[in-house]
């Protein structure tokens, strides 16, 4: 076997000569690999883990032995705490041959989780081969999550880029939490173009996510809250001439979800009063829209400016919500080049002077902005101006709109493991929340690859942005996979956990077309069209599984009573030949009054359901300038001045006790709000000096 990290010419000569003499690869690779066209053994030899250098504050490494395996010695990583980044404690191994795009590899290893700070006990990693500087390019990123048996991983790729002996490498990243793992049998396998994935197919590890099986226990517990929070009771009283109707059948049939479910949309792609496929689509599965990339300040010319108009214009026509992408994405590449990169003032005027055009260039067209984008990792803005700029950019808007419910988004939160980017996320929220910034909703995108995140670790992750008290959407997801079953099973077990969130509002796909989408494998029609298992499941939850038809006879008295989703119905009623249709919002538990003399919706009132809450409450604590609200369950509560304008709305995803400081308002009368499936509380206040 060959010794140490770096692979000379020679190794690989020999590596492919024993191929050509039917030499067999160790046991701990895959076996029957050895019936392909063997590749070189970059990483070669089983016992030589000494010579592999992990990288990273607070980490210590040491060489184990090993039995009952085909390798006999291991490297045990102990992180002691979780590092700010994954990648801060890592182990890298030069790739010391050229590499050319698309060349096939397979990385093998074996791993076991000694011990763990995660309270399901399993260790994370992650196994990685990449460009080694300049864009750090990824051809493989797969999360494993090891326990205490010692599992084998072989995970199959393509080379995303042709690199020169040394531009690339290959290893693992350890520093997602405290930790004790074991590696050991490493071997990365260059095939060049002898084989294809579709080949090392049957060798490589599956991917799959924790909470996959039919009878996970989230499953039982997801469905439960969806059945108490995304659906709602209805009585249907049926009149002529207000007597009631006895030989009546009713109908009662979903047209819309009041559950935001959408997609982002190339605007180039919508023409108008036009019609196409692309269009076709988007007013056939969803109701709510984001313009993905022409409203973007880099690209405010009059080109883009006129594509996003028109899509605007015509996604309003078809009833579908839209949402602005993005006001302020804080970093020199995302802004126009001739934004000022050294003095703060002018920075500030740019910045805000674009917030004034955007948001009144299209007031009441869209539904929400995203104010703030990934501020993460896209900061320069805040570096030369203030973090406080951010309060006033939000502000700003809200002068502007204040309709238009106001957002900040950033990746990583759900998907990955990088736990101080989601410190950071919720810092800068509170931030904003503290400093009076009029933020509406957190938005968490969702880039998945192929180790999603298990969807009961979605739900905690959602709980803990749900502290807020403001409203969850989630902005752009997609799974990056060819594997089209994983593709399907964790789109369908994604969006199961978030429309069971309370705290959650809308559900956003990042495209859905394979020539409109940014990953075209992670689209759900192929480029002519053909529905993929991820679109098949995206429509059995929104138009099968989530979607309400009921039909039957009213009793003796008249009335009609069922339980639906959510949404915009059309009521049916056919009585003595002849047949009336009726128009109804289902928000809340409802009963309404269908005369079908009229043909008009006589009353409708809607109750607060037992199930949902017991109380409401509100009140004005003088002596700390403070408003009290006691609510069981979600809710809005809003402040008002004396002139009428709304100055607070907060969206509580929670409910309980809430405390808002408003000792800060300026002096004068004001009014707070609560409200509640259509039933208010007011109470009048006034701040004194």
């Amino acid at each position: 076997m060959f010794r140490g990290i770096a692979i000379l010419g020679t190794l690989s000569l020999v590596c492919l000569q024993a191929a050509s003499s039917g030499a067999a690869y160790p046991g701990y690779i895959p076996q029957g690999l050895s019936d392909l066209a063997q590749g070189a053994m970059i990483r070669g030899g089983q016992d030589q883990t000494s010579d592999l250098t992990v990288s990273g504050s607070g980490v210590t490494s040491e060489d184990v032995d090993v039995s009952g395996q085909d390798f006999t010695q291991a490297k045990r990583i102990v992180v002691s705490e979780a590092a700010q980044h994954p990648w801060d404690v890592n182990m890298r191994t030069s790739v010391d041959q050229s590499v050319s795009q698309d060349d096939v590899f397979l990385f093998v290893f074996w791993a076991k989780g000694v011990s763990s700070a995660d309270e399901t006990g399993a260790g994370y990693i992650t196994a990685l081969f990449e460009e080694a500087g300049g864009n750090w390019t990824k051809s493989l990123s797969r999360g494993c999550t090891p326990r205490g048996e010692w599992e084998q991983y072989a995970f199959s790729f393509e080379a995303a880029g042709s690199y020169a002996s040394g531009e690339a490498h290959f290893g693992f990243n350890f520093g997602s939490r405290a930790q004790t793992i074991d590696i050991g049998g490493i071997e990365l396998i260059h095939f060049g173009t002898s084989v294809s994935l579709d080949d090392l197919e049957p060798f490589a590890t599956k991917p799959t996510y924790a909470g996959r099986e039919p009878d996970a226990a989230w499953r039982a517990e997801a469905e439960a809250r969806i059945e108490q929070i995304r659906k709602a009771d209805c009585t249907l009283k049926i009149v002529a001439n207000g007597d009631a109707v006895r030989d009546a059948r009713v109908h009662a049939v979903m047209k819309e979800h009041a559950f935001g479910f959408g997609t982002a949309i190339n605007a180039s792609r919508i023409q108008g009063t036009g019609s196409n496929t692309y269009m076709d689509t988007i007013k056939a599965l969803f109701n709510k829209a984001v313009i993905e990339n022409s409203l973007k300040w880099k690209q405010w010319t009059p080109n883009p400016l006129q594509a996003a108009s028109t899509a605007i214009d015509w996604l309003n026509s078809q009833g579908i919500q839209v949402r602005g992408h993005v006001l302020v994405w804080p970093s020199w590449g995302h802004m126009p080049d001739w934004v000022s990169h050294d003095n703060a003032a002018t920075l500030s005027g740019q910045i805000t002077d674009h917030i004034d055009e955007a948001v009144t260039m299209f007031k009441d067209d869209l539904v929400e902005w995203d104010v703030i984008n990934e501020p993460y990792t896209n900061h320069d803005a805040m570096d030369l101006i203030g973090d406080n700029a951010m309060i006033e950019w939000f502000e700003r808007a809200r002068e502007n709109d204040p309709n238009v419910k106001l957002y900040i988004n950033d990746y990583g939160i759900l998907a990955g493991d990088d736990a101080a980017h989601r410190d950071h996320y919720e810092t800068t929220i509170q931030f904003l929340v503290e400093g009076g910034a009029p933020l509406d909703g957190i938005g968490l995108q969702g880039h998945f690859g192929e180790s999603p995140t298990p969807p009961f670790e979605v739900v905690k992750r959602l709980d803990r942005f749900a502290e807020f008290g403001k409203e969850l959407q989630i902005t752009e997801f997609d799974v990056n996979t060819t594997n089209d079953s994983l593709q399907a099973d964790y789109t369908r077990d994604f969006m199961t956990v978030v429309f069971s969130h309370p705290g959650v509002v809308g559900f956003l796909m990042w495209g859905f077309w394979a020539n409109a989408h940014w990953k075209p494998d992670a689209a759900m029609y192929t480029s002519d069209w053909t529905p993929k298992k991820n679109a098949k499941a995206y429509r059995k939850l929104v138009f099968e599984e989530w979607w309400t038809d009921e039909e039957g006879d009213a009793s003796g008295g008249g009335e009609y009573a069922f339980r639906g989703f959510r949404g915009d119905y059309e009521i049916t009623v056919e009585s003595g030949g002849g047949t009336r249709s009726f128009e109804l919002a289902l928000d809340a538990d409802k009963t309404a009054v269908l005369d079908i003399e009229s043909g008009e919706v006589l009353s409708a009132y809607t109750a607060v359901s037992p199930r949902l809450i017991s109380a409401i409450e509100l009140s004005f604590d003088s002596a700390r300038a403070a408003l009290v609200s006691m609510c069981d369950v979600p809710h809005e509560l809003s402040v008002f001045d004396n002139r009428g304008r709304q100055i607070v709305r907060l969206n509580r995803a929670q409910g309980g006790r809430y405390v808002r400081d408003v000792s800060s308002f300026a002096a004068g009368a004001y009014v707070a709000r609560i409200s509640l499936n259509g039933v208010e509380k007011h109470v009048p206040f006034c701040i004194t000096r």
